[in-house]
């Protein structure tokens, strides 16, 4: 796997089966393999960092996937389904900045909060 890719949890016995996260900082020649339970995706297009990443992790996006939930006790999920969720995007790379760069603000701003709650408790 390489930077931009994505990895997506496939099986689990909660809705964070299609949790994802994306790679960056790759170094070039570092080896990274997607695990059990996850399919890696390798989009066909560039996005800039962060932007796929956030959306995919959306309630938007994740709304689109929940009928699609597979099994009783543990919820999977097939590379099937996920050629049939629709990701929108901007097509203008200044605002896919713009929108990584706020995702990642404000999820340091959410981790900011939780510390001073857990050390205000």
């Amino acid at each position: 796997m390489k930077n931009g890719n994505i990895v997506i949890v496939d099986a689990v016995e909660d809705e964070s089966i299609y949790k994802c996260t994306e790679l960056f900082n790759v170094s070039q020649g570092e080896q990274i393999f997607s695990g059990l339970h996850t399919i890696p995706l390798r989009p066909n297009i560039q996005f800039t960092q962060g932007c796929l990443d956030y959306y995919m992790n959306s309630n938007l996006y994740h709304s689109q996937l929940i009928p699609l939930m597979q099994g009783i006790k543990v919820l999977s999920l097939s590379k099937s389904s996920l050629q049939d969720a629709l990701i929108v995007f901007p097509l203008n790379r200044k605002e896919q900045v713009c929108i990584g760069v706020f995702f990642r603000h404000h999820a340091r701003l959410i981790i900011l909060h939780q510390h001073k709650y857990i050390l205000q408790t």
